[in-house]
């Protein structure tokens, strides 16, 4: 099957199930880390639509983000989707777009933060006993 032939009938798909009424939303558990998605009926064959169109709507050579809403599924208390993109070098583009999160970067950030604190407190203790003993032996 054939582009043309996909879009046709993602088209047919589009055209047969309407938007109104149609909820996916996406939950991120906090303990676990896992997303958990909930939705009606409607709502996975309107993702399920919007999934199809991301896969054959034509791209430019240097694009990668696909112009398609999907906001219209989730609300406020959903996350949010920034953008849907489409990479044809998916494991090279996946191994340079995700570096270290967040979260990882901050331990290292306040692990540093730490060594360099214990440095000056040493450096700083190590001045006053120092200062200490110089009297002392006066």
């Amino acid at each position: 099957m054939d582009d043309s032939e996909i879009q046709r009938r993602v088209n047919e798909l589009d055209a047969a199930v309407t938007r109104d009424g149609a909820k996916l939303e996406i939950f991120m558990d906090a303990d676990d880390g896992c997303c958990h998605l909930i939705g009606n009926r409607k709502g996975y064959l309107r993702a399920g639509i919007e999934m199809l169109r991301a896969a054959v709507v034509p791209l430019n050579e240097k694009q990668e983000i696909i112009p398609i809403d999907a906001s219209y599924l989730a609300d406020k208390k959903s996350v949010s989707i920034r953008s849907l993109r489409r990479r044809e070098d998916f494991d090279t583009a996946r191994a340079h777009s995700h570096g270290p999160g967040w979260q990882a970067k901050f331990y290292v950030l306040a692990w540093l933060a730490i060594f360099v604190l214990i440095l000056i407190l040493g450096f700083v203790g190590f001045a006053d006993v120092m200062g200490w003993l110089s009297r002392k032996s006066l």
